[in-house]
């Protein structure tokens, strides 16, 4: 089992779930299901969610920031964040901006 692929894998859990009611092995509807299994395991779904996300955080972090420090500080780091948006400098930026919210969180 160490050495299965993610094809390995995906066609067993296939079989598991999505097969288990049929009692035909029909081999065409398993390799469509295992297909469009894998298309959707590489696939980037919800990779726009990222955005909202970040959008969201840092109106968290620029009102806890306003609350802690005033305008002034939450003014400071909107341009911060919009400099660190047109350098692709960080690459986690939002990883970065989720322990930002969380520390502004815990402070308050």
């Amino acid at each position: 089992m160490a050495s299965d692929t993610v094809v390995d894998c995906t066609r067993r859990l296939v079989k598991r779930v999505a097969l288990s009611n049929t009692t035909s092995g029909d081999e065409a509807v398993e390799n469509r299901l295992l297909h469009f299994s894998l298309r959707v395991l590489g696939s980037r779904l919800g990779a726009g969610a990222n955005e909202v996300d970040e959008f969201a955080l840092c109106q968290s972090i620029g009102k806890r920031a306003a609350g802690i420090y005033g305008s002034r500080q939450s003014l400071r780091f909107s341009e911060l964040h919009g400099r660190l948006q047109k350098k692709p400098v960080l690459r986690k930026r939002i990883e970065v901006l989720r322990v930002l919210n969380s520390l502004f969180a815990s402070k308050q």
